[in-house]
């Protein structure tokens, strides 16, 4: 299925945008989406990269990170399953799998907030 993704928020870092067709029931009130995050200021988020130990030559082409969440509507927690960072030729940069095994509440300033 080919990916739809539309503007939805930004914030000082980046601009989100959610993929309509991958926006699924996965429980009584819980959404499963798909959250494309891209970054407006590149020079602070190869910062960030440094702040987090990763080796910045491989941000260098950095594109975007894709989100992939579930949202419990009812108990305002979401939980974030995989989280893919790409560079500009959609080559896979770092995935991590399982990014959070814990719901987490959601909180002002934080992705969780831009997910509800």
């Amino acid at each position: 299925m080919t990916e739809d993704w539309k503007f939805f928020t930004s914030d000082k870092e980046f601009e989100y945008y959610f993929d309509t067709t991958s926006r699924i029931q996965a429980g009584k009130d819980v959404l499963e989406i798909k959250l494309k995050a891209v970054c407006i200021d590149k020079e602070k988020f190869l910062n960030d990269v440094k702040t987090f130990g990763k080796r910045v030559e491989n941000y260098n082409k950095y594109s975007h990170t894709i989100f992939e969440a579930n949202v419990d509507c009812s108990n305002n927690r979401y939980l974030v399953k995989l989280i893919t960072e790409y560079d500009n030729n959609r080559k896979v940069i770092d995935h991590v799998a399982g990014a959070l095994t814990n719901w987490l509440p959601v909180s002002k300033g934080t992705l969780g907030e831009i997910l509800y």
